[in-house]
């Protein structure tokens, strides 16, 4: 049976060493920052130019944004939900003693 710790590392793609470009690695996660932030300039910027702000330059109205805000908030939460529930499985799975496949070993 392994340790609940090896299991726990196994059940995410989490490259440990942060070596590598794919998964969570170092130079990925650096990366996504960078962008994110060179977009979020990039939006104030165009803001600034403009007189509008972002939901007003992608045309949408007060009460559009508002339905967008709940759709993306609720979206978010359903990911989330749905990545504690397989988390929580597979550790369930773990401490029961199930493999991968779903057979006891």
């Amino acid at each position: 049976r392994m340790p609940e710790s090896e299991v726990l590392k196994g059940s995410m793609n989490v490259n440990e060493s942060g070596s590598g470009t794919f998964g969570f690695t170092l130079f990925s996660e650096q990366w996504n920052g960078r962008m994110a932030m060179l977009g979020l300039v990039a939006a104030t910027v165009n803001e600034l130019r403009t007189g509008q702000g972002m939901l007003g330059q992608l045309g949408l109205n007060q009460s559009q944004g508002w339905v967008l805000l709940f759709v993306m908030t609720g979206f978010s939460l359903f990911a989330s939900l749905g990545y504690v529930t397989v988390k929580k499985a597979s550790q369930l799975d773990a401490k029961v003693g199930k493999d991968n496949s779903g057979e006891n070993f």
